[in-house]
């Protein structure tokens, strides 16, 4: 098998949960050079790796170096746009981690050079690729729950980690907000598995725990949570998106919360399904015989006992890698990716405005077109 070689733009969390699993694939990739700001988060990186590679002084150094296949991006995302480009004026594929942007001018920019130069992009919305995600969509499109009416998502968690410069995700400007950089994963979710179009959203929420200038608890075990900075996203939401068949999404966010199970459901005409993120558990029901089944899921495919992020982290890599050596679409490409970002950016107005937002779908994608050409 040919190795796809890979430099990487970013080394901070995720940047290293990409490169352990880049390292524990290593018949099929290989990883060429680092860039990252950091000496600290560089010299991190290169103790997860079983050989050498270069570090690279600035963005261009990487990019210019042509052994270079692929480059993945996983830096803050204020700065997604500018790697982004120039990632791609360079002529390297791109996995970019979500979200594509911080403004959907910047996303459909994104999607629409992508499209002209022909370079394949995916972006990390890790959950499409989770066999037990992939199995729900496999229930609803074989009908066996009959029409899905309502999907809905209760992401309750811990705060984000703060140390080794993460504050950033506590800035309404760095990161678009909440609903952008974190909630983004479930509106994919629903858009795929209703595969229908989002059309308007709803959404209220606020920063009403996590203040400015105090701690942050409930905390992840071992991680600093001692936050002095200025915090300005929200930490809780209630989200509603209405969709052009009639079905409708709810997302419920609360960031100050110990870590609970994630749970997602599916209502439909015939049945219900639930899942258990965490778990990586799911159980359904058909309405008919009253039944309930239980299913048990890993995504675990080759590689060392490490963690390779959240469920589908080292599927949605393989999916890249394969991609750029048969030169194929993905799966979460350009497109998909910018329906979730839509809707992420009308919640995030809809909390600021208090009433409804539009989604038009067609009118990004003809922007893209027009970029395109």
């Amino acid at each position: 098998m040919k190795k796809v070689k890979i430099g990487m733009i970013g080394t901070g969390d995720m940047g290293q949960v990409h490169l352990r699993a880049l390292a524990a694939l290593d018949n099929s990739a290989q990883i060429i050079a680092l860039y990252d700001p950091s000496e600290e988060r560089l010299k991190v990186a290169e103790n997860l790796l079983p050989y050498q590679v270069v570090t690279c002084n600035s963005l261009h150094d990487l990019l210019k170096n042509k052994d270079i296949e692929a480059v993945f991006v996983c830096s803050p995302n204020d700065i997604h746009y500018e790697q982004a480009i120039a990632a791609m004026e360079h002529g390297k594929h791109l996995f970019l981690e979500k979200p594509l942007a911080t403004n959907m001018d910047q996303v459909c920019e994104i999607v629409a050079m992508a499209k002209k130069k022909n370079l394949i992009l995916q972006v990390g919305l890790v959950y499409r690729y989770s066999a037990m995600f992939r199995r729900i969509a496999e229930l609803v499109t074989n009908e066996v729950i009959g029409q899905p009416r309502m999907v809905w998502c209760h992401e309750f968690r811990v705060p984000y980690p703060v140390g080794r410069d993460r504050e950033w995700r506590y800035s309404q400007s760095r990161t678009a907000g909440t609903l952008v950089e974190k909630t983004c994963h479930h509106f994919d979710l629903f858009n795929w598995i209703l595969s229908d179009e989002p059309i308007r959203v709803f959404a209220s929420g606020g920063c009403d725990v996590i203040r400015t200038g105090g701690p942050i608890e409930p905390g992840v075990p071992g991680e600093p949570y001692k936050y002095e900075g200025r915090c300005d996203v929200l930490d809780n939401a209630w989200v509603v998106i209405e969709y052009a068949g009639g079905a409708r999404a709810n997302l419920g966010l609360c960031m100050f919360a110990d870590n609970r199970e994630l749970p997602f459901g599916v209502l439909g005409t015939k049945g219900w399904i639930e899942a258990f993120v965490n778990a990586q558990k799911l159980k359904y029901c058909v309405y008919s015989n009253g039944k309930i089944f239980e299913e048990t899921f890993s995504d675990r495919i080759v590689g060392r006992n490490q963690y390779m992020g959240h469920p589908g982290g080292q599927a949605q890599v393989v999916e890249f890698l394969d991609c750029v050596r048969e030169r194929k679409d993905s799966f979460c490409n350009g497109d998909v990716a910018l329906r979730s970002m839509a809707v992420s950016f009308a919640a995030e107005e809809s909390v600021k405005i208090g009433c409804y937002v539009s989604v038009d779908i067609d009118s990004h994608l003809r922007r893209v077109g027009t970029l395109h050409r």
